[in-house]
């Protein structure tokens, strides 16, 4: 099998560089093959030389790709269609997986002969926790831990975040890939209220 990471990425160079290089400590699972997709939509910053700078001593494929129609799914979609992986698995240009994450995903699809997996997002401080986070505001920032125990998502709650989950190719292209016209909700619509201290 072989796996596609993809992260989409805008304007965030310097942290997409310590995420990039939590990728170097993943476990790949036996008979799993990877690499590293990432799909820059729109950067104005030096993110093409830290991805170029990473593929260097990757032990890894790495590829960049420059997508300048802005939104978060066109992205995705350009990645998809890029992406050589039989398996996807997606994550954020701010997130650093656990070790185990690859391993994880690929587990649960084998195991469960499933064609979609996803599993929590938690939050790594980099200073105070905010006033305003908890546990009805967690989502709205790609947040969520629904527990320990596997399950099949058949409920709207049970929903996923984009930052940590990993799907088969076949099932997601004959979705369509992900929405282009849905675009960003306003903060006020999403109910998120955020006030000066």
């Amino acid at each position: 099998t072989h796996t596609t990471v993809l992260i989409c990425t805008r304007d965030r160079a310097d942290t997409l560089a310590r995420a990039l290089a939590s990728h170097l400590d993943l476990e790949v699972p036996p008979g799993v093959t990877r690499d590293l997709l990432v799909v820059d939509n729109g950067s104005s910053d030096h993110t093409p030389d830290v991805v170029e700078a990473f593929r260097r001593t990757a032990p890894f494929g790495v590829t960049y790709l420059r997508e300048d129609r802005e939104g978060h799914s066109v992205a995705l979609n350009a990645g998809c269609r890029a992406a050589a992986g039989d398996v996807i698995a997606f994550t954020d240009d701010d997130a650093f997986p656990a070790r185990g994450w690859l391993a994880a995903a690929h587990d649960t699809l084998d195991r469960r002969g499933a064609d979609w997996v996803y599993g929590p997002v938690v939050p790594r401080w980099e200073g105070p926790v905010p006033g305003w986070y908890g546990r009805h505001t967690a989502p709205l920032v790609a947040c969520l831990d629904h527990g320990p125990a596997e399950f099949v998502a058949t409920e709207r709650h049970q929903h996923f975040a984009g930052v940590n989950h990993a799907c088969r190719r076949g099932p997601l292209f004959a979705l369509g890939l992900y929405r282009e016209d849905l675009g960003l909700l306003p903060a006020e619509k999403c109910g998120l209220i955020v006030r000066a201290a």
